[in-house]
């Protein structure tokens, strides 16, 4: 009897014991699937599955690949084979090329639970980044990235939540913001997107940044910046929403063009003026940007400025880069354009603010006349999309602007590009001609360093002519000397746009054997003859531009239809480049974003750099 009890009890106990471990898979399932990866249909839902992705040398992201966000995934601290385990290394490196991170679910997000300086991690105090990026070319798309806890910092202070060192990098539909963590667990701020280097064009549109800035270190001269469509609420303290520094050695300061265009910025203490703070010598361009709910102004106009660098390798006390107009900011504001430069009064900036007036290149489209024609040229007068600037509604220039960029038809070219001049006349946007002359520049093999800045470009109407079919069409615009912006003709740059990121210099016509496909000449306007590589050109005067483009040809954008020629044309003139500063030291590894953070940590902190 007493066996057949305990026998029955065993039984029983097991049954419970089965009821037991049924229950626990299903809660460690249900906290694995709490977040999870994707990749190539494959689930990455538990700790060791998760590192698979985000270590540098995952066999499992390879480039191109697509990284898909399910929910709030969890990055667990990785420590790399053979370093001291109470030091983990990163949270998430991503080493491939033109990866893509894509949110999946509304609340995709990838954080670290833990505190980054724990003890039971041997207190290293220097984590910083929660993603690191040293692929080019990678997106990431509609998920949020939250800072890593840090209690090294006795406020918990998040120094970069995204540190990228690749190149054409792209962030939309995103969210940075404060990580609360709970069990009173919150970071102070929400960190930075910080660009370490900058390299080529970067993108970062349509997305948040609560608590958080959003920097360019060491920016590549040569590169396009655009931020555009973003909302910033609250800034940390007095850090900026939007700026530039150098940890390089020697220190980088010179920066390319960066576009801050129709962003919305929030919640700005009465004196607040860093919306963007400019501390090296380059080109902000501002426009269709609002600020609200706020204190105190309004007006952007108000709430720039320019400082020092600050940061390693600098001068005590900082180096100035800005003030003597070598910092500017261009500003849209009101339907008035300020151009904004610094000076030093007493050590301390002061915004010089000069209202500009547009310069009417009043390019009129026109018929060339040439003493000597080849038998495949025709000289003729193109047309051009234009609205009546006084009646034009903007649903009319919306049409006009469909209509143009459907004309047009340059991948990456869109409606948002197209801009009309004083006359009414579309052109294309001076961002998207000095994007194109990135590829121009180095396609002519100019120096290293030279640039196409947008205040040195001249957009010139965007034409449609009608040709014989294989022909060459001869084009011509009227306009005055300033506007083709060189002292020589043979100083002359024209340049033809062939997408959003491509362009090519016309080569100069001097005798009628050049009157060829992709060649220009220029003309005195009560002349037949085209002027010579070594005529000066006078400012106030009347010249013609005449531009060669065969039907079908190379600078022909509308190949599929035989007789038409479509061109979007600028002039533009070049920058030299600067004196190449030496290679860089230990950049920015370890010190704050804003340029003010724990140089201490510099020891502390291991390097990730994607051999190339």
């Amino acid at each position: 009897m007493k066996m057949k009890s305990y026998g029955k009890l065993l039984a029983a106990l097991f049954a419970c014991m089965a009821v037991v471990a049924v229950l626990l898979v299903q809660s460690c399932a249900a906290i694995a699937d709490d977040g999870y990866f994707m990749v190539n249909g494959e689930k990455y839902a538990t700790e060791e599955d998760i590192k698979e992705i985000t270590k540098p040398d995952s066999s499992v992201v390879k480039d191109g690949a697509t990284i898909e966000v399910y929910g709030k995934v969890k990055l667990p601290l990785i420590i790399r084979e053979g370093t001291d385990p109470k030091y983990p290394d990163f949270t998430w490196v991503l080493s491939h090329d033109n990866v893509v991170v894509e949110g999946k679910t509304a609340d995709a997000a990838v954080y670290c639970p833990v505190d980054v300086n724990s003890q039971d991690l041997g207190g290293m105090g220097g984590l910083q980044s929660t993603v690191h990026v040293e692929g080019d070319g990678v997106t990431f798309k509609n998920v949020a990235i939250l800072p890593n806890y840090n209690s090294y910092y006795s406020d918990g202070y998040a120094n970069k939540t995204v540190e990228v060192w690749g190149a054409s990098f792209t962030m939309e539909g995103c969210t940075i913001e404060v990580n609360d963590l709970g069990d009173g667990r919150k970071t102070e701020n929400g960190g930075a997107l910080f660009f370490n280097g900058a390299k080529e064009n970067i993108t970062v549109t349509d997305s948040t940044f609560k608590d958080c800035y959003v920097v360019f270190c060491d920016a590549d001269p040569a590169g396009v910046i655009t931020i555009s469509g973003n909302t910033f609420d609250s800034p940390q303290g007095d850090t900026y929403f939007i700026g530039n520094n150098t940890w390089a050695n020697p220190p980088s300061d010179k920066m390319g063009p960066v576009y801050v265009e129709n962003n919305i910025f929030k919640n700005l203490p009465a004196d607040y003026k860093k919306v963007v703070y400019h501390r090296m010598e380059g080109t902000f361009y501002l426009k269709g940007n609002k600020i609200e709910s706020s204190q105190g102004s309004d007006k952007l106009l108000d709430r720039v400025s320019f400082g020092r660098l600050y940061g390693a390798y600098q001068p005590e006390g900082g180096k100035d880069c800005a003030s003597g107009g070598r910092g500017i900011i261009m500003l849209e504001e009101g339907g008035a354009k300020y151009k904004i430069t610094a000076k030093l009064d007493n050590e301390e900036y002061v915004n010089v603010e000069t209202l500009i007036k547009e310069n009417d290149p009043n390019a009129k489209p026109v018929a060339p006349k040439l003493d000597e024609i080849p038998a495949n040229v025709e000289t003729i007068a193109p047309k051009v999309i234009s609205v009546d600037i006084t009646t034009a509604t903007e649903d009319d220039k919306a049409a006009a602007r469909e209509k143009t960029a459907d004309m047009i038809n340059a991948e990456g070219v869109t409606p948002s590009d197209i801009e009309f001049d004083q006359n009414g006349q579309a052109a294309l946007s001076e961002k998207i001609i000095a994007s194109a002359a990135v590829s121009a520049v180095k396609l002519a093999e100019l120096p290293d360093g030279t640039t196409v800045e947008p205040e040195d470009i001249a957009p010139l109407p965007i034409t449609d002519a009608t040709v014989s079919a294989g022909n060459v069409a001869a084009i011509a615009f009227e306009l005055k000397g300033e506007v083709l912006k060189a002292a020589l003709v043979k100083d002359v740059k024209v340049m033809k746009v062939m997408s959003a990121e491509m362009g090519e210099f016309f080569t100069l016509a001097a005798v009628p054997e050049d009157f060829t496909d992709k060649h220009f000449a220029i003309q005195a306007a009560d002349e037949n003859k085209v002027l010579s590589a070594e005529s000066p050109i006078v400012p106030e005067g009347t010249y013609k531009l005449v531009l060669f483009i065969e039907d079908n040809g190379d600078f022909d954008l509308c190949k599929d239809e035989a007789g038409r020629v479509v061109d979007p044309v600028a002039i533009v003139s070049t920058t030299a480049p600067t004196p190449k500063p030496q290679p860089h030291g230990s950049s920015s590894s370890g010190c704050s974003a804003a340029g003010w953070g724990a140089l201490v940590l510099l020891a502390a902190m291991p390097l990730f750099r994607k051999k190339r």
